[in-house]
């Protein structure tokens, strides 16, 4: 895992979180918030090749990994990894792009919920285990679905791996088609509906408890 964030040339030291400023704010440029919430606040990140990045600093954290440079002997970046809070910024990010979603974990509430090993009609495997959130690679099988008015007590962020047609319907918005690195929250206990009539679907879910 260091080796893989040190391709990605952002944590090349590190210091107290509390002096650190927001990414958000300080680095517009590569930090773009796509979800706020009292639970989560989840960033797409992009850094091209030879640029700078400001200091600045996170809570806890999970990445996931859209682009992102290999690591010694080609070794490849995880599909998630846990990144505990720290401050951290470069003068160089070095030869190559990166890209990748960061889903940060506010507070510090104890977890309220536990989340399952596995779900009907989809395949998954455990990444992290956290006691503030789990991320798992999960794949929605062709069939898949949800009911309308299914709910969940954790908060669920979705990221998806590669372009997919899956409807999901949260809040009344409706989802149809997707993207590599498109992301979705779903919050704990909000009723939703998911149904994928077509190939497997490839995502990462954190499951924040």
């Amino acid at each position: 895992m260091r080796n893989v964030l040190l391709a990605c040339a952002l944590v090349l030291a590190t210091t107290s979180i509390g002096r650190a400023q927001d990414a958000a704010v300080v680095d517009a440029k590569h930090y773009r918030v796509l979800i706020d919430n009292e639970r989560t606040r989840v960033l797409h990140v992009v850094v091209g090749p030879g640029e700078k990045i400001p200091r600045h600093g996170h809570p806890d954290a999970i990445m996931i990994p859209l682009v992102i440079p290999p690591g010694p002997a080609g070794a490849k970046a995880p599909a998630a990894m846990f990144i505990p809070a720290q401050t951290h910024g470069a003068n160089d990010s070095g030869p190559m792009r990166a890209e990748f979603i960061y889903v940060e974990l506010k507070g510090n509430a104890a977890p309220c919920a536990t989340v399952p090993a596995n779900r009907p009609g989809i395949t998954s495997t455990r990444l992290i285990e956290n006691p503030k959130a789990d991320a798992i690679r999960a794949t929605a099988d062709t069939g898949f679905s949800e009911p309308a008015g299914t709910t969940h007590d954790y908060d669920q962020v979705i990221v998806a791996l590669g372009d997919a047609e899956l409807s999901m319907t949260v809040d009344g918005k409706t989802t149809n088609t997707w993207k590599r690195g498109d992301v979705a929250f779903i919050g704990r206990n909000v009723k939703h509906e998911t149904k994928n009539a077509g190939k497997p679907v490839d995502f990462v879910i954190v499951a924040i408890k």
